[in-house]
């Protein structure tokens, strides 16, 4: 599972001026929507030049030496938002920008004890820590942040994963090296069986009856899956 970028920072709620990027996410998110619900969107996610990073959101995305590429997937992205807006989207936007400024691995579980365990202390899944060397923009800073918190987790298992030239989004940016870092991180030890049991209410289905019955996990599990659609990109964008 992938985590916010913003966990490998220190806690913003801990800190007054940090604190009021949370909390603006946390009023917009509570925002009804207007006539200037939509273009006020668009000037925030897209066109606002944000203070100190000095800086509009798309910029930050992708690495500058991109060049064409990268203003060609932030031209797409404006048009996918574009055309997918709707009034619940700004909302949750805004409350999924919330929560992951809250969440921090450095963060203790009980705020301002400091007998309490730091969060990324108990992290005894594997892990594979991944960041891009671009991504190190002027407070923000996320690779620095990553390569710090790499070395904190002593007692995590796994690897990083650290790579030059490549920007924030790295499965964009790099989606074939990627992905088969991924596939090798995966098959470097046998995973653990998982425990399935808290989906149980979940697998339901119906028979012919119209009753429904509880499917068992490892049955649903072994149901047919349809391929999935190949993706389309730029063949001129994509790193290897």
């Amino acid at each position: 599972m992938s985590w916010s970028p913003g966990s490998v920072w220190l806690p913003q709620v801990n800190n007054f001026f940090k604190s009021v990027g949370p909390g603006y996410a946390m009023e917009r998110a509570n925002d009804p929507e207007t006539e200037r619900s939509r273009a006020d969107y668009f000037f925030d996610a897209f066109d606002y030049t944000m203070p100190v990073v000095l800086g509009k959101p798309p910029e930050l995305w992708y690495s500058d030496d991109w060049g064409v590429c990268k203003d060609f997937h932030i031209a797409g992205s404006l048009t996918a938002r574009q055309e997918i807006y709707n009034s619940s989207f700004p909302r949750w936007h805004w409350r999924l920008a919330a929560e992951q400024l809250v969440y921090s691995h450095f963060d203790r579980y009980v705020r301002g004890d400091r007998t309490s365990h730091i969060r990324y202390e108990d992290n005894t899944v594997r892990q594979l820590l991944v960041a891009g060397a671009h991504d190190d923009f002027q407070f923000a800073n996320i690779f620095p942040a990553t390569q710090f918190l790499a070395d904190a987790m002593v007692n995590t298992p796994g690897r990083s994963l650290f790579l030059a030239k490549t920007g924030h989004s790295i499965h964009i940016e790099r989606p074939r090296y990627f992905a088969g870092e991924i596939v090798k991180f995966l098959a470097e030890s046998p995973a653990p069986t998982p425990d399935l049991s808290f989906l149980e209410p979940l697998l339901l289905r119906r028979d012919p009856g119209g009753h429904l019955h509880l499917v068992h996990p490892a049955a649903a599990s072994a149901s047919p899956r349809r391929a999935p659609a190949r993706a389309r990109s730029s063949p001129l964008c994509v790193r290897r």
